[in-house]
């Protein structure tokens, strides 16, 4: 299947001996919502704006739709919904001027405009100068500018900055609604891992310019439990000892508790099935496993 973005050798740097981004390849498939996650100075704003050819690549190659982004870029635009950092707004308008505007500029049906206001929420001050906005409706209006030509491809960096809890679930749940019933392919930039968990399909986290993981959303939470352990207590904790000898890595056997290493979580429930085929009672089995916000911190070594 064709992917939507894909990026081969990607390198750039402002300057030649401090490249910001190393080596970059990145592939995003149909219908896919891509988190992709970094601390702050990372390279994902630079990323982003190479693949939307914003900066042009020292060395590598950028598609879109299984076309090279050079030969035909504004057919290829038609198709895609970009908000970069802050949006871009014309202060001294109105809302709907700033849509109006877009909207000559992409020669698109005048009803587009009262349809995104209402899907991000801004129907009620549809007359009121951006300058009057706060951050969080500023972010909103230009994900409504990026929503107008009801895009293939939804690429947006950071969309959430500005808005309280109320406006970042309201978000969240409209680019789930664009994934699920329209299909759109959404490429999205944070540095908040909890809010791209609940979002994602698939994970690319960036750290100095380069990838140090990317996957499925699950392949990241299976992560967890590469070191995970669990805390066993039973009636007989000598005796699960002994069962437990050479199959698993008992790593304390003190105050009457096991703890164990694990691999995985089903081995969790293999050693509580053991314990009862053994005739053992179970008083305690607990599981503790890496937050995702740990293995992120792991991944960039903060």
């Amino acid at each position: 299947m064709t992917a939507i973005v894909s990026a081969n050798g990607l390198r750039f740097g402002y300057t030649p001996q401090t490249p910001t981004v190393k080596n970059i390849d990145l592939n995003i498939g149909p219908g896919q919502i891509y988190g992709f996650l970094g601390p702050n100075g990372a390279g994902k704003t630079t990323t982003i704006r190479l693949l939307l050819g914003l900066l042009p690549p020292d060395d590598g190659m950028v598609e879109l739709f299984g076309q090279p982004f050079a030969q035909d870029r504004r057919h290829l635009f038609s198709r895609i919904g970009a908000m970069i950092e802050a949006p871009s707004l014309y202060e001294h308008l109105t809302a709907f001027e700033n849509l109006e505007i877009n909207r000559r500029i992409r020669k698109l049906s005048r009803s587009r405009i009262s349809e995104v206001l209402q899907t991000v929420d801004l129907s009620a001050v549809t007359g009121v100068k951006v300058r009057e906005f706060s951050l969080g409706m500023k972010q909103r209006l230009g994900l409504a500018v990026a929503l107008l030509p009801a895009p293939e491809l939804l690429i947006l960096d950071e969309p959430t900055n500005g808005l309280d809890p109320h406006g970042i679930i309201q978000i969240r749940e409209l680019f789930q609604r664009l994934n699920r019933d329209c299909g759109t392919t959404i490429l999205v930039s944070s540095h908040i891992l909890t809010e791209v968990e609940k979002l994602a399909t698939h994970i690319g986290i960036i750290n100095e310019g380069q990838f140090v993981f990317q996957g499925t959303m699950q392949a990241l939470q299976d992560l967890r439990f590469e070191n995970s352990t669990i805390d066993l207590e039973t009636n007989d904790n000598q005796a699960a000892a002994a069962l437990l000898d050479g199959r698993y890595h008992v790593v304390c056997n003190t105050g009457g508790r096991l703890t164990l290493r694990l691999a995985n979580k089903e081995q969790a429930a293999q050693v509580c099935r053991m314990m009862c085929e053994a005739g053992l009672d179970v008083y305690r089995l607990a599981a503790h496993a890496d937050d995702l916000e740990k293995i992120f911190l792991q991944l960039v070594k903060r």
